[in-house]
């Protein structure tokens, strides 16, 4: 049986609540960021990348800022 390893909660800049490990490595985009984490959704319990953004100072969804996150969308999902 696989160990759980220790997560925590963070909120993101739209106030959605994830959790991610507390010890994580990064991963990378398609579109060349090298600084994606990936978190679980408190809702759906899906993964999804997210990002520490400088600018903003706070954690935001990677697809926010992704160039190709259109590519990203699964069929019928038109947002």
């Amino acid at each position: 049986m696989k160990k759980k390893e220790p997560r925590k909660q963070i909120s993101l800049d739209n106030g959605v609540l994830v959790t991610i490990p507390v010890r994580f490595s990064y991963a990378s985009c398609r579109c060349g960021k090298k600084d994606i984490v990936w978190a679980i959704t408190e809702k759906n319990k899906r993964p999804t990348p997210v990002r520490w953004s400088e600018l903003k100072e706070a954690w935001i969804s990677h697809f926010a800022d992704c160039p190709l996150a259109k590519d990203f969308r699964k069929k019928g999902n038109k947002k």
